[in-house]
């Protein structure tokens, strides 16, 4: 720590983006969005932290102010220097909620 509260030799410089779209057709809603960044982190070690996210969603409402609404997400991390498996994940996740406006 630089007394700043930046960490020495590491740098959060970096570039990302984000796309998605989404469609309505009556009571349902689809959505789908993408997001990719990289991270140049470790300044003594070669390469780029690196992530990917994907989204699926779906909600369909049930009645005045309320929706179930479900999510899919896939995510994959490379830490720089990568190459092993401690340095790189590939993860799935799925939620599901009722919604409640009022």
């Amino acid at each position: 720590n630089d007394g700043n509260g930046a960490t020495v030799g590491v740098s959060d410089a970096g570039s990302g983006f984000d796309v998605g779209a989404s469609y309505k057709a009556g009571a349902n809603a689809f959505g789908l969005a993408y997001f990719s960044v990289d991270s140049e982190g470790d300044l003594a070690t070669a390469g780029d932290d690196e992530g990917e996210v994907l989204w699926l969603t779906y909600k369909r409402t049930l009645g005045p102010g309320v929706a179930l609404r479900n999510t899919l997400a896939w995510g994959e991390f490379k830490n720089e220097g990568g190459g092993t498996a401690a340095s790189e994940s590939d993860s799935w996740a799925f939620s599901t909620f009722v919604q409640m406006n009022f």
